[in-house]
């Protein structure tokens, strides 16, 4: 490894050269800096993520965007620590409006994969359906075996995406665990586990002055705007 180290450091320093000379335009990166990213290949890092942001300051940068953006929606915003790992746990405990689709707006697409996923734990019982017995269906697997599989309407689909799109941007992933390698910044599970089986609908609306921007600081003294 020594090696290559001392290798990839020459190497290093003839791309830099040549980009700097190509672009006109000085490289900050060093050998250093870029030895350990990205180890596997499919590591990535966040567009906002910043090694020197501790996660009690993602929490409460997470914790603004979520109370702002999302006024009527309740979330549960957390960290934890263990002496190999640390967690943010962002969860959406209540939505002001039903967050599943009922049996007729489930789509092609949304049909076929609610129909593997009851297959897969043996709960289909139909051999040949209409639109009427896919609905029947539906109903009594989702009554009987809960709402682990409900189809998720596009309007929560889209607020689970989009958090959790803002959270992983101020993370760093490099693992692999074929190889027992695991890097990250911290770990993230999503902010609605197991199909939103928790989340509770608690229909409110925001008030006036609720929705605004919000501009915090974090320890890099760089100002994030919440929108």
């Amino acid at each position: 490894m020594k090696e290559i180290n001392i290798q990839y450091d020459a190497l290093f320093m003839i791309w830099k050269n040549r980009k700097e000379t190509e672009s006109g335009e000085s490289i900050k990166e060093t050998a250093d800096s870029t030895r350990t990213e990205f180890y596997t290949a499919y590591g990535w890092e966040g567009n906002r993520h910043n090694w020197d942001r501790s996660l009690k300051e993602v929490a409460q940068i997470v914790r603004t965007y979520v109370k702002t953006k999302y006024p009527t929606y309740k979330f549960s915003v957390r960290t934890s620590y263990s002496s190999m790992c640390k967690e943010l746990h962002v969860d959406l405990k209540e939505s002001p409006i039903e967050i599943y689709k009922k049996a007729e707006e489930v789509t092609d697409e949304e049909r076929r994969a609610f129909i593997n996923k009851a297959v897969c734990n043996h709960y289909w019982t139909l051999d040949n359906w209409n639109d009427e017995k896919f609905c029947e269906e539906y109903n009594r697997i989702t009554e009987e075996h809960g709402n682990f599989f409900r189809v998720l309407n596009d309007v929560t689909k889209a607020v689970i995406e989009d958090v959790d799109t803002f959270v992983n941007s101020y993370n760093y992933e490099d693992c692999d665990g074929l190889i027992d390698y695991f890097h990250v910044d911290f770990y993230y599970f999503g902010c609605a586990q197991n199909n939103g089986q928790n989340i509770k609908v608690v229909h409110k609306t925001a008030r006036l002055g609720d929705v605004k921007k919000t501009k915090i600081k974090d320890s890099t003294k760089k100002e994030i705007s919440v929108a």
